[in-house]
């Protein structure tokens, strides 16, 4: 995805992520590429040049945190603290550090969307990368229990199978999710509250089900 020129104006009608992004240039004096994402319609890439972002604070949680509630809008991000949730820390042989966060919506899991912020040997911020869905707005409590969801996944998989005997199909434990159709495919569709499926033989058969 190419990268995208940043707005040098903010005005009455500029859009949250549009006003984040005049910020992160005034900031950086344009030394900051964007990429978008097709699907979402908001960044997707973020890149700094060393020494673009200057922070009076050392830590990299400072840092990071300082980016996120400045720039978080471009992502779509409006509650870091809510719709962010660290799932891993990775430090590079050479000193960078990775850290990977998932999205939230009102405390579930967005299915495909993970944000991954990336410091240099020196603690820089230097990449902000990923996919956050913006605009969510669904009733987060399930009408299909997990149990159920279970016996459907189970009962898909045997007649997309054709078998009669669907004993030996073992289910996993059903993840509530919030699905966004199309992104995996880059276009833009409806959200869902689904529960996520996984249905196995412990061989050859492995689905996962929404």
């Amino acid at each position: 995805m190419a990268a995208t020129p940043i707005p040098a104006f903010a005005d009455e009608d500029t859009s949250p992520v549009e006003e984040a992004l005049h910020r992160l240039r005034a900031a950086t004096g344009g030394r900051a590429q964007v990429s978008f994402h097709h699907a979402t319609g908001v960044a997707h890439i973020v890149r700094l040049e060393p020494g673009a972002l200057v922070s009076t604070d050392l830590t990299t949680k400072s840092r990071r945190t300082e980016f996120f509630q400045q720039y978080g809008p471009a992502f779509g991000i409006t509650d870091p603290e809510r719709e962010l949730d660290r799932i891993s820390s990775r430090r590079a042989r050479l000193g960078e550090t990775h850290e990977w966060y998932r999205q939230l919506y009102r405390g579930i899991p967005v299915f495909g969307a993970e944000i991954r912020v990336h410091f240099d040997s020196k603690g820089e911020l230097r990449t902000v990368n990923g996919v956050f869905v913006p605009g969510i707005d669904i009733d987060p409590h399930p009408l299909l229990s997990p149990e159920r969801a279970r016996g459907l996944a189970i009962a898909t998989v045997s007649k997309q199978l054709e078998i009669g005997d669907s004993s030996f199909l073992v289910a996993s434990d059903a993840e509530l999710l919030v699905y966004r159709s199309g992104l995996l495919r880059g276009e833009s569709g409806p959200d869902y509250l689904v529960w996520e499926v996984e249905v196995g033989d412990g061989a050859g058969t492995r689905e996962f089900l929404y």
